[in-house]
């Protein structure tokens, strides 16, 4: 069968894309921009890219949900969780610079 392309199969699957991505580059581009700006900075702006991609994930969630044997629905459930699991390092690697910085521990 020759199915066509709705716009909302197009940004399913950039969100697929998406959620996939952010946690291999958005931790790279993180790590690059430690060394030129504030790390507490960078820290935060990683973490807001892995929300955003976590925020975008959860939401066209609902539209895969027909899909569940499909691979594309299995993707993007690991793109989430790879995406949350990074977040929780990025929060914990912040919390623990901003104690090292009031406790004087460089």
């Amino acid at each position: 069968m020759n199915e066509s392309k709705t716009p909302s199969d197009a940004l399913s699957y950039f969100v697929l894309l998406y959620c996939l991505l952010v946690p291999a580059i958005g931790t790279l581009v993180s790590v690059i921009l430690m060394d030129h700006i504030s790390e507490e900075l960078a820290l935060a702006g990683t973490i807001c890219v892995y929300l955003s991609s976590i925020t975008l994930g959860v939401l066209n969630l609902k539209m895969f949900k027909e899909y569940r044997d499909r691979l594309d629905f299995w993707a993007l459930i690991t793109g989430i969780i790879l995406c949350g699991i990074c977040c929780l390092v990025a929060i914990g690697a912040l919390i623990l610079r901003r104690a090292a910085v009031e406790l004087h521990i460089h």
